[in-house]
């Protein structure tokens, strides 16, 4: 299916006519987590205050976002969601409504009523996509979640920082020794994650470095004091593990807010200059997403 290119009052057409089908039609900006509005002033379009998340009873963002996954790609998504024990199905669609890029959700209650031809067992089947779901993004080496989580979900989400970490010469170590180039950076990310607060998102970006995405940091000195926490955990962690052999970590970061994939850049730029075990190297960036074509609600997550 090809990109939905469209003005607001055919979308607000569209609209009246999915929602007589599915149980729940809406236009969404998954960068800003919210709703899209087609009652703005003159007939266009409006950001809304209503979080997308709100409607799946989640007071954070969905880790695995299928609009994310829609607008990152420019096509479309499938999710299988529960909400009170009943599974959804949810659609979502890349779209361009008077020329800004969004996303077409359509939801539709998977009841008692659902056929599953084909499937001999459907326990087993919907088993199999909850572990498909839990597995797909994770790092296969850590607890973190994958370089494909950050390039379909995360790198065009709002964060409020990123924090980069880096196990310094792991490319050599994992030549050298596998075994305990794997050990190191599964004990880099345990670190980081028991020490980082439950909504951060923790990233394996490449073989040795992390991104830890933060939300709602309110100022940067919240962001130092976080960097100079996992600084000393992680070099704890690694000397408990490793020993002497334990090697060197690198560790900056970028403040903001602005999208995902402005601050990374920042965040390992500032990495390659840092000093390993010394001084923290934080580059501050104040990066928005461009402006609104459209009059706006509150765009904090």
């Amino acid at each position: 299916m090809g990109t939905l290119i469209m003005t607001s009052a055919q979308a607000r057409e569209l609209l009246l006519q999915l929602r007589r089908v599915f149980d729940i039609a809406r236009f969404v900006d998954p960068a800003r987590n919210r709703i899209i509005e087609l009652d703005g002033e003159g007939g266009r379009l409006r950001i809304s205050d209503a979080i997308c998340h709100a409607v799946w009873n989640r007071g954070q963002r969905c880790q695995n976002c299928v609009s994310s996954k829609a607008l990152t790609t420019g096509g479309r998504a499938l999710k299988l969601e529960y909400l009170d024990g009943d599974p959804y199905i949810v659609v979502a669609q890349y779209a361009e409504v008077d020329d800004y890029p969004c996303v077409l959700e359509t939801v539709v209650q998977a009841g008692d009523d659902i056929i599953l031809s084909g499937a001999p067992d459907s326990e087993a089947f919907l088993q199999r996509i909850r572990l498909h779901n839990e597995n797909v993004w994770k790092d296969p080496f850590t607890c973190a979640k994958s370089r494909g989580y950050y390039d379909e979900q995360l790198c065009v989400l709002r964060a409020g920082a990123v924090a980069a970490v880096e196990v310094e010469g792991y490319a050599a170590l994992e030549e050298r020794d596998p075994e305990s180039a794997h050990q190191a950076i599964a004990t880099v990310a345990e670190a980081i994650v028991r020490n980082c607060r439950p909504d951060d998102i923790l990233v394996r970006y490449t073989g040795g470095t992390f991104l830890l995405c933060c939300h709602n940091l309110s100022k940067e000195e919240c962001l130092k004091g976080l960097m100079r926490r996992l600084q000393r955990k992680i070099k704890e962690a690694l000397g408990d593990a490793l020993g002497d052999a334990a090697p060197g970590i690198a560790i900056a970061g970028c403040y903001g807010p602005g999208l995902a994939e402005d601050l990374v850049p920042e965040a390992l730029n500032a990495l390659k200059q840092s000093e390993s075990n010394l001084d923290l190297m934080i580059a501050v960036a104040f990066i928005d997403p461009p402006p609104l074509p459209f009059p706006g609600g509150n765009e904090e997550a």
